[in-house]
């Protein structure tokens, strides 16, 4: 069963020619295609999010092209405004240049505010080559962001991000990853992750978290509260593990060499994709689901898999390689399909009080395209089982070659889904937006 038998379809896959004159309304060969814009390069789809800006009760999507050509700029994020019958319109371009768009995360705010969201600028470096910047933008406030950079030449700061409230105060708190930051000639390029607190992001509290020998960080990274305190904590892609650090009331001054949650495995690209999911075996904890893009399955290299761990308080290791009884699931995608390589939950969709868990497999065949890529929204109560497959609503890209599934993003009610498709039509790049409320 495909998606489209199961739910309304709203899609736009957009490219941009310097933002030069009105849009051209296309066809395509995909049901309740809403229209397309072309243009060569723009790597449209690469990260993205939906967020209400003004809360005026309508979501904005915000997606990144870092590839655009804007002028003499590359590099931008777009705004697109919703209009009737889920219809978009271009409204404005954000922080154009230096690579800006590669990354993106919504800024929500515990306590019921305005939030935000952030743009990551990996080739930025004003002075420091490569260093990369992020633009934080905060309460609805477009014109002046907040701006982090990175401290050292190719760091590139802004690799990854995520955002949620880490010392419990109730405002949301950003977190940046800068995957090659070398702390020291003994540690090249082991990464560096930074944590910005809400709801300033003053750079004079910041805590960072620099690689060891052991691990290479900040590729990756995930909030959420797996331990049940009630305080999100911070989950870290690592060397072949995932690195969990518990939020604290108060204070969170987390040492790299000192994680509370290490879980371990051999399994290829194992934590590149990384998300806190709902409980699924009713022991108030929230599971982690963790991607293995490039695991081998069958002797089959990148066909990627995804696993299901318990969450749980305590320091503890749980090792993958071996038989767990904290393993809840593996779940293997299609042969070299690199299933696992985006992660994200979706809106409850079957009514058993459970967000559904959101997977991506950038290779994947379609029905009609080899190589398109395919996202799956596996019901949560059936991700542990024989079948999860069974029950699954699939998306289906609508051209060979998109990468679609690059990234996957859930609005706050997590009823619309977008979906990233960076190499549609030779790398003019697209995204889709799907309403999951009309399955």
């Amino acid at each position: 069963m495909t998606y489209r038998s199961a739910v309304t379809m709203f899609a736009v896959a957009v490219a941009l020619a310097g933002l030069a004159g009105d849009p051209v309304l296309g066809g395509g060969n995909q049901e309740n295609v809403l229209g397309t814009w072309h243009a060569p390069g723009t790597t449209l789809g690469m990260s993205g999010g939906l967020f209400d800006l003004d809360q005026d009760g309508r979501t904005e999507v915000l997606v990144g092209a870092p590839g655009a050509r804007l002028g003499r700029a590359i590099g931008g994020v777009f705004v697109f405004d919703p209009r009737e019958n889920g219809k978009l319109r271009l409204s404005q371009t954000l922080q154009a240049g230096d690579s800006t768009g590669f990354s993106y995360t919504s800024i929500r705010d515990p306590g019921g505010g305005k939030g935000g969201f952030a743009i990551g600028a990996v080739n930025a470096g004003r002075g420091v080559p490569l260093s990369g910047q992020v633009f934080a933008y905060l309460r609805g406030d477009l014109d002046q962001p907040v701006r982090l950079a990175g401290e050292v030449t190719f760091d590139r700061f802004g690799f990854s991000l995520a955002s949620g409230d880490l010392n419990g105060d109730g405002a949301a708190d950003l977190v940046v990853g800068a995957p090659f930051h070398s702390l020291s000639p003994s540690l090249y390029q082991k990464g560096a992750v930074y944590v910005f607190f809400g709801p300033s992001l003053d750079t004079s509290t910041r805590v960072k978290l620099s690689g060891t020998a052991t691990d290479t960080i900040g590729f990756s990274i995930a909030t959420g509260d797996v331990n049940g305190d009630g305080v999100d904590d911070l989950l870290l892609e690592g060397t072949s593990r995932v690195l969990g650090f518990y939020g604290t009331k108060g204070a969170f001054s987390p040492s790299a060499n000192l994680p509370d949650l290490i879980i371990k495995s051999s399994a290829t690209g194992f934590g590149r994709a990384i998300v806190v999911a709902d409980d699924v075996d009713d022991d108030s904890y929230n599971e982690v689901a963790v991607g293995a893009y490039r695991a081998a399955v069958a002797g089959a290299n990148e066909t990627g898999s995804v696993f299901l761990v318990k969450g749980g308080g305590g320091t503890r290791t749980v090792d993958l390689n071996v038989a767990s009884p904290s393993l809840l699931a593996r779940v293997d995608g299609l042969r070299a399909s690199q299933f696992g390589s985006a992660l994200g939950t979706a809106a409850d969709l079957d009514g058993d009080g459970r967000r559904e868990l959101v997977v991506g497999a950038v290779h994947a065949d379609s029905e009609r395209y080899r190589s398109t890529g395919r996202v799956w929204v596996l019901k949560s109560t059936a991700v542990a089982g024989p079948d999860p497959f069974s029950t699954a609503l699939v998306l289906d890209g609508d051209a060979p070659d998109m990468h679609f599934g690059a990234f996957v993003a859930a609005d706050a009610t997590g009823r619309q889904l977008l979906v990233g498709a960076p190499t549609e039509r030779g790398n003019r790049g697209g995204f889709y937006r799907f309403d999951l409320a009309n399955r």
